[in-house]
């Protein structure tokens, strides 16, 4: 098999769980790009909370790129747009109400920084802040600029009551959005439009690159759109949830054991 595109989620998949990239995945992510390979990271993070990792991996410049949001944007390490699949400030109405209905707590995230309405912030979106490095704006919704440029929505909660939240959702949301769970805490709402999957596509076609030549990483919800493209090689993580390893092509080591540097060094780089 000849691997010309890799694509990895970052949490849970490429990074260990102290957030950290292993030598073993640098060590993969050099060679596979000496060969020729292109390496995306893709994750449900904004920019920010990637750069520090594009630094390591001395990806920069106009010629490597990364997804971000879930696959609302995909740019160069530039930051340079080259794919763009927001929401916008009805989007954003749309979901405070059901969120306020259900007394969920409601962010969204925008290219520099996440907004809430909510004064009395939850442990949630402070750590998904402080993850992300992306610094959080108070407003009401008389605050916010009705030309806002969304990445993505999302609501968050304690596991439990995110689970009965969901039960209670009208369908027609999970219809008319993309809707992903990437911990049992986030529920992350993206454009119809936008998808790691989709959006994985949309860049191997602009880089003249067959579906067949690239290969996935992920772990968790969120992911999931990516191991719906038939034409993928698609690798699960060893700590996957099941959905997305009954539809891997492999199921690799977790990525507390090297499972990402593993699959790569076994497929892509065929050592």
């Amino acid at each position: 098999m000849t691997i010309k595109l890799i694509a990895t989620d970052m949490d849970g998949t490429l990074l260990d769980d102290q957030k950290e990239l292993s030598k073993g995945a640098l060590a993969a992510i050099e060679t596979a790009k000496d060969q020729g390979i292109k390496v995306v990271l893709a994750t449900g993070r904004p920019m920010k909370g990637v750069q520090s990792y594009l630094d390591q991996l001395n990806m920069a410049g106009k010629n490597q790129y990364v997804l971000t949001y879930n696959g609302a944007f995909v740019q160069n390490t530039a930051g340079d747009p080259v794919i763009s699949h927001p929401l916008g400030y009805d989007d954003f109405l749309k979901f405070e109400k059901l969120a306020d209905e259900y007394k969920m707590m409601l962010h969204f995230e925008t290219m520099h920084h996440f907004y809430t309405t909510n004064t009395d912030l939850n442990r949630y979106i402070a750590m998904e802040s402080f993850v992300t490095d992306t610094p959080i704006r108070v407003r009401t919704a008389e605050q916010i600029r009705r030309d806002i440029v969304i990445g993505k929505i999302m609501i968050t909660a304690d596991p439990e009551d995110m689970t009965e939240f969901k039960k209670q959702m009208d369908h027609k949301y999970f219809e008319d959005y993309q809707i992903t769970m990437s911990e049992e805490f986030f529920l992350e709402i993206n454009s119809n439009k936008a998808s790691k999957g989709t959006s994985i596509g949309q860049l191997a076609d602009k880089l003249g690159i067959n579906h067949d030549e690239v290969m996935i990483f992920g772990d968790q919800g969120n992911d999931l759109s990516m191991f719906k493209q038939d034409e993928f090689v698609k690798v699960a993580m060893g700590n996957a949830i099941d959905d997305l390893k009954s539809r891997a092509d492999y199921v690799t080591k977790t990525n507390e054991e090297g499972g990402f540097a593993h699959a790569v060094r076994k497929f892509a780089l065929n050592d």
